[in-house]
């Protein structure tokens, strides 16, 4: 039975207990839930615990860390993927990042892409990826914009933060 390697990104999950800041883990799962509501994830204290230390997280649930943090979403993604850890993810990644072939298909003889022509479908993706995420995070924020203006700011959250537990 073949081994199944550990795919862990811990570097990234300290890189986001640092943004993060002094909020609790449960105020940040309590600000995730309603942005998570309607993919039907789960998320508690311990899933922002798990994810800072090391555990990779699904595509809904980074999307929305980056809207509770105020992070770029492209850049985090980034930020996440040179964190990806796993068995022979330094010689695969850093061949991979220099643009080295690694194997049969890299011996084929076919030209190679130009980086500019994979620049730019790479924008393009984004682009259409950003513009899905922007319409789904309006209609999940439209039910709770409102509550937030309530809160205050992020500023007013902070300060509050703080005296809760220095009491």
């Amino acid at each position: 039975m073949p081994i199944r390697s550990s795919v862990r990104a811990p570097r990234f999950g300290e890189w986001l207990a640092e943004q993060r800041g002094p909020q609790s883990y449960e105020m940040v799962a309590a600000q995730m839930r309603p942005l998570l509501r309607s993919t039907g994830l789960k998320v508690d204290q311990s899933m922002i615990y798990k994810i800072e230390r090391g555990r990779i997280p699904s595509w809904p649930m980074l999307a929305a860390i980056c809207q509770v943090y105020h992070l770029d979403f492209s850049q985090t993604v980034v930020v996440l993927a040179y964190s990806v850890e796993f068995a022979g993810s330094s010689s695969l990644l850093s061949a991979a990042a220099a643009g080295r072939p690694t194997g049969a298909l890299g011996n084929t003889g076919h030209a190679r892409i130009p980086a500019r022509k994979i620049k730019k479908e790479l924008q393009a993706i984004e682009r259409a990826f950003r513009e899905a995420l922007e319409q789904v995070s309006s209609r999940l924020l439209g039910s709770t914009t409102a509550a937030n203006r309530s809160r205050g700011s992020r500023k007013h959250r902070q300060e509050r933060a703080d005296r809760i537990r220095s009491a």
